[in-house]
């Protein structure tokens, strides 16, 4: 969508575009209406946001894709539960096929794949076991199901920065360092599903991928402007462990260094998964990228398969949110690797905990 609306606003000569530029500026007008309708209704009590009898914790961000936020919220339960916190995640099933409450993993297996409970929950299921994991798009409803079966003392909602129908104690913005409010615009001009001026809404805001940008000073002005007092943290996006997809086994990344590497992802942001493999002097002769969430089939594979092929490539690596989706099929003659992605706070996570403390307790 980004590069589609580079196109419409930088060639504004031609007809077409300049109607295109038209209707997506109208949409965005509309949508920043609808948006200032919304959180008017539940500013003022019209709309009842529901409220649990356990704290409850959002997690999300402005644009559309591609922040970090999956392994943050990945690191956030982590650091619960070292607390001796029970946390659910509950998420909305972003490209899952469910209906009502899925749960997909509960306390001691993952129930359920991409298909039905899409792959942001499958992952965290797969990367969190013993944290129970639960889509609906109904996330109130989820929730409720959440505390009936599991008790817990934290509800995680990912993916909940413009979900108000649910009461938190917590807001978390996630801010990409590396492209924090895409093209400016408002959907469907632009990535973004608020105006920046949302970020006064955050209780905490934490700036991702920060080894991968360079001077923050610009972007922490703009927060500030909007934020106030409200904490900001900042977030290096790590490389993670590395996945055998055919043996499901962990290995080191120095098996890979040395042999040529054809990458395979379908994120919102292939180029951040490339350098991150470059960082890790992963030599690369190819690449290919799908579009976000994109759903691999055994035609993708014979496309990527020629393709490594003719880039004489040693093996295949992809995202490790891409490997839920992958289809590796018996006898595959290339070998599959997956790269995970950590978090990883520069003050550690002490001043984190600290602040959700004060939320989920009233005090500082």
């Amino acid at each position: 969508m980004t590069y589609l609306n580079d196109i419409l606003f930088k060639e504004s000569k031609r007809p077409d575009l300049l109607l295109a530029r038209s209707l997506l500026s109208a949409g965005a007008s509309a949508y920043r209406a609808g948006l200032g309708i919304r959180n008017g209704l539940y500013r003022s009590g019209i709309r009842k946001a529901t409220r649990l009898d356990v704290p409850v914790i959002s997690i999300g961000n402005l644009t559309v894709g591609g922040t970090g936020k999956t392994p943050l919220v990945a690191y956030i339960a982590s650091c619960l539960k070292q607390e001796g916190k029970k946390a659910v995640i509950i998420s909305r099933g972003y490209k899952g096929r469910s209906r009502g409450t899925l749960t997909v993993s509960d306390e001691k297996t993952v129930l359920a794949g991409p298909g039905r409970a899409g792959d942001e929950p499958v992952l965290l299921a797969r990367k969190l076991p013993g944290t129970p994991v639960l889509v609906n798009k109904d996330r109130a409803a989820a929730a409720r199901t959440a505390c009936d079966r599991f008790n817990p003392d934290i509800i995680i909602l990912d993916d909940a920065y413009q979900h108000l129908a649910v009461a938190r104690a917590a807001d978390i913005l996630v801010i990409d360092a590396a492209n924090p409010f895409g093209n400016g615009h408002l959907l469907p001009r632009g990535t973004l599903r608020e105006p920046r001026s949302a970020i006064s809404r955050a209780d905490l805001i934490i700036i991702t991928k920060a080894n991968q940008a360079g001077d923050l000073t610009g972007l922490q002005a703009v927060i500030k402007r909007y934020s106030g007092s409200t904490p900001v943290l900042l977030a290096d996006y790590m490389p993670g462990p590395v996945t055998d997809l055919k043996g499901q086994a962990e290995t080191e990344v120095s098996a890979l260094a040395k042999r040529q590497a054809f990458l395979v992802s379908g994120i919102a942001q292939p180029g951040s998964f490339k350098k991150t493999a470059e960082e890790l002097r992963i030599p690369i002769c190819g690449e290919i990228a799908f579009s976000d969430h994109h759903p691999f089939t055994p035609f993708d594979l014979e496309d990527i398969t020629r393709s490594v092929v003719e880039k004489k490539a040693d093996y295949i690596l992809t995202t490790e949110k891409d490997a839920v989706r992958f289809p590796v099929p018996e006898g595959y003659r290339f070998p599959l690797y997956s790269l995970g992605l950590d978090i990883r706070l520069k003050n550690g996570p002490e001043e984190l905990l600290s602040i959700l403390r004060g939320k989920l307790t009233g005090t500082r």
